[in-house]
């Protein structure tokens, strides 16, 4: 996974939030979510947090907890 972010950078991702370039990666096998920020300026990828795949709810509280922790 930390592989193919580095090969790919931003590309390997969904972006989550264009103002704060917070990106989602998604595995199956296994299933993991993680979070990573791209600094365009630097061409750095941050990696915030990443979790198993459970469900909705917890995506979306997560999601919630790094926007505010980035903005």
């Amino acid at each position: 996974m930390l592989d193919k972010l580095e090969l790919s950078g931003p590309d390997a991702g969904e972006l989550l939030d264009p103002q704060l370039s917070l990106y989602e990666v998604k595995i199956k096998h296994p299933p993991i979510r993680l979070y990573f920020k791209h600094n365009k300026a630097t061409n750095e990828i941050y990696v915030f947090e990443f979790e198993m795949k459970t469900s909705p709810e917890k995506q979306k509280a997560t999601i919630i907890r790094l926007k505010k922790k980035l903005g």
